[in-house]
This record gives structure tokens, C-alpha cells and sequence, in this order.
């Protein structure tokens, strides 16, 4: 199975903005509109297209939000390709590619406290949940690099 990430571009930022998830997900993330646009604007932002093969089958963003800290703030596979093992192999390019940045020390990504899919998925790429407070609206997880 061959997953790639790739810069949004003219040629592929529609087929970005047509993915879906399913109805059970609709509230646990930002639409991928908004997620370009905030990529745009906010130069620590960096926004892909996932790939299987050439078909856009999902996105992500991180942003450096401090000089040894990156985060991922959003992270979606369509409704039609999740459970295929495509998310953790995106996930794992992403990875690569932040690790790549000088000085980056941990990872962190958020995620809905109902999302146990995301939960296992984070944790068999190494993530590491980290505790939280009653009325915190997500689930936070780490990586130590």
C-alpha cells in the first residue's frame, strides 16, 4: 500500500475539501476548509494531503508552535477509506517529516475522548497519553523524541 503526504496545492486543495467522515465523527474536527485557511495564515502551520497512491484519501496539519515543540492539530482519513490501515501509515510519514525539523523534542496530538480508534492508533506509533483534568474537552497524547 503505497501512502504519501503532500503539500496542498491548486491541482489537489478541492479534493481535500470534499473529504468526509463518517456522521458519528462530524463534531470531533474542524472542517478542512477552515484547516487550509488557518495553514495559510499562520506560517507555523504546515497543512498535507494524504495520499494512497494518487487519490486523496485524507489530511493533516501540525504547526511548530514552540521551538522544540510541534503539535498536530487536525487529522482525518474519508469515511470511505478508514479502517484500512492508511491513517497509521500517514501518520508515520508525518512523523518523519517532523522529526526532520531542528531542535523538536516532543509531539503532542489531541483528540476527542470517545475516539478509542485514535487512542490505539497513537499509542502503537508511540504516543503516550497524558493525564487530563475534569472539563477538558480532549484527550492529549505525547512523544518524546
Amino acid at each position: 500500500m503505497d501512502v504519501t503526504i503532500r503539500a496542498i496545492t491548486a491541482d489537489n486543495y478541492m479534493h481535500v475539501s470534499d473529504l468526509e467522515l463518517p456522521n458519528a465523527q462530524q463534531n470531533m474536527l474542524a472542517h478542512n476548509d477552515f484547516s487550509m485557511l488557518q495553514s495559510h495564515y499562520i506560517d507555523a502551520c504546515n497543512a498535507r494531503a494524504i495520499y494512497l497512491y494518487d487519490e486523496v484519501v485524507g489530511f493533516i496539519m501540525w504547526v511548530y508552535s514552540q521551538k522544540k515543540l510541534a503539535s498536530i492539530w487536525r487529522f482525518m482519513i474519508d469515511h470511505e477509506h478508514q479502517k484500512k490501515g492508511i491513517g497509521t501509515k500517514a501518520l508515520e510519514c508525518a512523523l518523519l517529516e517532523i522529526k526532520t525539523m531542528p531542535g523538536i523534542e516532543k509531539i503532542f496530538i489531541s483528540y476527542a475522548p470517545n475516539n478509542e480508534v485514535a487512542r490505539k492508533m497513537y499509542a502503537n506509533v508511540g504516543f503516550r497519553e497524558l493525564e487530563t483534568e475534569e472539563g477538558d474537552e480532549d484527550n492529549v497524547a505525547v512523544m518524546n523524541l
